[in-house]
């Protein structure tokens, strides 16, 4: 679907200009056009904005990706390991207040191991969850862990070594209900 993509903005802008090269796709890319409008087609969502929504600089578009598309930690870690740590400390420094600007910095010191240099002293603001539990598998409340540094809740359903990131789908939601041992009992009913 990226051949559809005449005017990317969020993930796959960022992708486009730090030439980022990713092993999974991105379950969901935005562009701009002329109005809004979600298509999905192979399990890849292309959504639609109009001119208003344009992100004018990189950390625009990396909040553009934590608030609007689906969090992608592959692409969030090969995107940091390509610009480097300003992009992150330049907004968080100018936005200490920001929740998508401290988000972006608790996922930067988390995917690359490395603290940023500087905590602006104005950090400010209510407690933020990492990832959105409406929208991805998270971590159960007494496994998140409170991140003071950034005033974020780290709900991510792992580590910076391994973080499976499940999306709550329909055919997810399916699957969650299924219940496995009523299944087994009745294979075993009719099998022994």
């Amino acid at each position: 679907m990226k051949e559809l993509l005449l005017d990317p903005i969020g993930a796959a802008w960022l992708a486009k200009t730090y030439c980022v090269a990713l092993m999974a796709r991105l379950p969901v890319l935005s562009q701009i056009g002329s109005r809004r409008a979600t298509k999905v087609k192979d399990g890849v969502r292309l959504e639609t904005y109009p001119e208003v929504m344009r992100p004018d600089r990189a950390a625009a578009h990396l909040q553009f990706h934590l608030r609007h598309e689906l969090l992608h930690l592959e692409f969030l870690a090969r995107l940091f390991a390509l610009c480097g740590p300003s992009l992150v400390q330049d907004w968080v420094t100018a936005e200490p207040t920001g929740q998508y600007a401290r988000r972006a910095a608790f996922f930067y010191e988390l995917l690359m191991g490395e603290n940023l240099l500087q905590v602006p002293q104005r950090l400010s603001g209510n407690y933020v969850d990492a990832i959105n539990g409406k929208q991805m598998v998270a971590a159960s409340s007494d496994w998140v862990r409170k991140v003071p540094r950034w005033r974020v809740n780290d709900n991510l359903p792992g580590t910076r070594y391994f973080c499976p990131t499940l999306v709550k789908t329909e055919d997810f939601a399916k699957a969650a209900e299924l219940n496995v041992s009523q299944l087994f009992g009745e294979l075993s009913a009719k099998f022994g």
